[in-house]
């Protein structure tokens, strides 16, 4: 439009020159969010930044290389003289800062208050049965077994038992007489009962392992509860409900044959190292279950209701994994998002060489994508192995729309020194690509909603509302900051009753 006479190559060459350096800049901080899940523990989100990162080199290289070497080859196009699809819209914005900039900054506290109540009720879970829609045959699936199988997640509890009796008090004489059952047991009372197994189950430990055992079971959370003290609740119903002392105990294991005892003894019972195992499985559908407060809950319980030390237990399983897995998610999140933040600073400073215009462009993106957060905690939306690196990837995306607003904001500024009028021309160029870019990106995440896997969908939509509200704070709160600070110093501030749209 504004070189009608030149030519198509001519065209090609200065649009490639005066778009490098932004739109690499923009690259960059993408790179840099995609990057900050290498911090991460967890090695397939550690992948997906690498593969991100890989695919936003070739994309640069091919839009630069490509692109402009297929736009040489084609006929110039004739100029559009009539208005862009996205310039209403776009007029309307910098009027809204124009003339509404007080209360764009009351909504902007506002939001952020929002956001840190939001940030404050937060929850991080990882429930698996809820990674999939109800119509969905896992989903299904796993719901019986919840319900009519005793529960999914397995969870287990395994207590050092410290052996504080010699041994079982041996049977009267008239008893032993004639019983080759009994004939061990003049070698136990001269030995001590060191450390034949036959010997190790005692009243005093199997009644601590039924304690266990009826605390684990009373738990709304738990469905199936199997140990040790399964098979001794099994023989007392057999005995008539009568108790087993220590020798009765051991006479009943001597008996045992060695496929019963592989069956019902051996997987909740260490000998060697003195260990029982109590084994729960969850009830995973369970809506009020929280998983990392429920273990912390057993924990306290297991010392304060049922007795045992802190070092005296340990608890393992499928359900821990995942929830420490995810704890060490959110960690490594915290730090990818501040390493992020530390990042696209730096690159903002080599850009534009100056800490006001870096901290005005970086900080409502980073807000924007806070605000993300603050939605999810005030819906109860909780964080997983995918909604947790939304922060990251959006900062790095959303930064985009930034860069090229303040990198074309400084060039409109250096012709008259009028703040006003380089916002209304940046609005109706720029403002214009990113609204395409913005609604481009989260049509693209929005796809992510057809899945099955419901972190996918959250991701996706998650994702394509903060592209949104990344665009809308470059739009309205980004330049209202920089006519508040003029980070590009002094200058004219009143705008003509007209002002001249570009051409």
């Amino acid at each position: 439009r504004r070189k009608p006479k030149a030519d198509n190559r001519a065209l090609v060459l200065e649009t490639a020159r005066t778009t490098m350096v932004p739109c690499m800049y923009c690259n960059l901080t993408t790179i840099a969010g995609f990057n900050s899940l290498i911090l991460c523990d967890v090695l397939p989100v550690t992948q997906f930044g690498w593969m991100m990162s890989v695919g936003l080199v070739v994309s640069m290289v091919l839009v630069f290389w490509l692109m402009p070497s297929v736009m040489v080859l084609l006929p110039k196009l004739p100029a559009q003289e009539e208005s862009e699809w996205g310039a209403p819209a776009e007029f309307n914005f910098a009027r809204i800062v124009d003339h509404h900039k007080p209360a764009i900054y009351v909504s902007t506290v506002l939001v952020t208050i929002l956001t840190v109540v939001g940030i404050a009720r937060l929850q991080v879970e990882n429930s698996f049965i809820n990674y999939f829609r109800k119509s969905t045959p896992i989903y299904q699936g796993m719901k019986f077994i919840d319900d009519e199988l005793g529960g999914t997640t397995p969870l287990d509890i395994i207590v050092n038992l410290e052996n504080k009796k010699a041994a079982p008090a041996a049977p009267a004489p008239a008893a032993r007489a004639g019983s080759d059952e009994f004939s061990g047991f003049e070698e136990f009372e001269e030995e001590g009962g060191k450390s034949d197994p036959r010997y190790w189950y005692t009243a005093e430990r199997i009644a601590v392992i039924e304690k266990i055992h009826d605390y684990a079971a009373s738990l709304p959370e738990t469905g199936k509860v199997l140990s040790l003290a399964t098979l001794h609740k099994t023989a007392e119903s057999l005995n008539q409900g009568k108790t087993f002392d220590d020798f009765s105990l051991a006479l009943l294991y001597n008996t045992m044959s060695g496929k019963f005892r592989e069956l019902l003894v051996t997987p909740y019972v260490n000998v060697g190292t003195n260990e029982a195992r109590i084994s729960l499985r969850v009830r995973d559908s369970l809506k009020t279950l929280r998983r990392g407060e429920f273990i912390r809950r057993v924990r306290k319980d297991l010392v304060e209701k049922v007795g045992l030390r802190e070092d005296q237990f340990r608890i393992s399983g499928l359900m821990l994994l995942y929830n420490n897995m995810l704890q060490s998610l959110y960690a490594s999140q915290i730090k990818a998002i501040a390493g992020t933040l530390a990042a696209l600073l730096a690159m903002f400073l080599i850009l534009f060489r100056s800490f006001s215009i870096s901290f005005v462009a970086l900080m409502p993106q980073f807000l924007a994508c806070l605000a993300i957060l603050g939605i999810m905690g005030l819906t109860g939306t909780p964080l997983d192995v995918m909604t947790i690196t939304i922060v990251s990837i959006s900062v790095g995306i959303g930064v985009d729309d930034a860069i090229h607003y303040v990198y074309h904001f400084q060039e409109e500024v250096a012709k008259d020194r009028n703040y006003y009028r380089a916002m209304y021309a940046c609005h109706l160029t720029i403002g214009n690509a990113m609204l395409y870019t913005s609604l481009a990106i989260t049509a693209g995440f929005s796809i992510l909603a057809f899945s099955k896997f419901v972190p996918t969908v959250l991701f996706g939509l998650l994702t394509g509302v903060a592209m949104m509200v990344a665009c809308i704070s470059s739009q309205m709160l980004l330049p209202a900051l920089i006519l508040l600070v003029k980070p590009f110093g002094p200058g004219m501030t009143e705008l003509p009753d007209h002002p001249a749209r570009p051409c």
